[in-house]
């Protein structure tokens, strides 16, 4: 499992993308108040390079991460 928080505040919707682009899952779409922390399961997911990617009113917000199990 993967658990970040979110450090904004508004409506998000926040995919998590493999390394060509692709969106491979659906974490979160829905008002966050900067205080959420989310859960998501990606174990049907091979080892690699991901992107959370976090579309919002004001912005995009794109972090890498690294499945090693």
């Amino acid at each position: 499992y993967m658990e970040f928080g979110m450090g904004i505040t508004g409506y998000a919707d926040i995919g998590l993308y493999d390394i060509q682009g692709r969106k491979v899952g659906d974490i979160y779409s829905g008002y966050v108040d900067g205080e959420k922390s989310i859960t998501y399961d990606w174990s049907n997911l091979p080892k690699g390079i991901y992107f959370i990617r976090a579309e919002m009113e004001d912005g995009v917000i794109t972090e890498k991460v690294v499945k090693v199990r």
